[in-house]
């Protein structure tokens, strides 16, 4: 799995691949502890970031310009933010967006997740489900082991290139 996506970035930046993220600007990964940690997805794929340890949702004021994967609501789910206030604030950030945003799901199995996981799949357009990719947090349920990053990593790039 790990050579698969290094071989993907050689080939984008040698003028392989697609072509359409070798024509788009990178995305930015807004996300929490799980791309703030070295080895995360983002940083596999040398992506721009806006990633800070036990952020929420709630705390983001905007997105930034273009494509963005949006990789919150777990530390919603931990602090109990209230679950309308999740919503409302989500639709204010999708609403804002100046481009595509792509949630990615939180890949909880410390405790349950289903309420916010079903808000992000009910407003997002588009998203990622981590589970699909064999992606549960295994590390100490809720952080990603190293595989489960690569296996990511890998979703994010094949989503990209779509």
């Amino acid at each position: 799995m790990k050579y698969i996506i290094i071989l993907s970035l050689i080939l984008q930046g040698c003028g392989g691949g697609s072509g359409t993220a070798e024509t788009q600007a990178k995305p930015t990964y807004v996300g929490d502890s799980l791309c703030a940690r070295d080895g995360s997805p983002a940083k596999i794929l040398g992506w721009l970031q806006d990633c800070q340890g036990g952020r929420k949702l709630i705390e983001v004021n905007e997105l930034p310009k273009g494509k963005v994967y949006l990789g919150l609501g777990t530390n919603d789910n931990y602090r109990g933010v209230d679950i309308l206030l999740f919503e409302h604030h989500l639709i204010s950030l999708l609403d804002s967006a100046t481009e595509s945003v792509t949630c990615v799901l939180p890949t909880i199995n410390k405790y349950d997740s289903t309420q916010y996981r079903d808000v992000l799949i009910r407003l997002c357009d588009d998203f990622i489900d981590p589970h699909d990719s064999g992606v549960y947090g295994l590390l100490d349920g809720v952080h990603m082991t190293e595989q489960e990053n690569y296996n990511l990593a890998q979703s994010l790039l094949d989503h990209y290139e779509l």
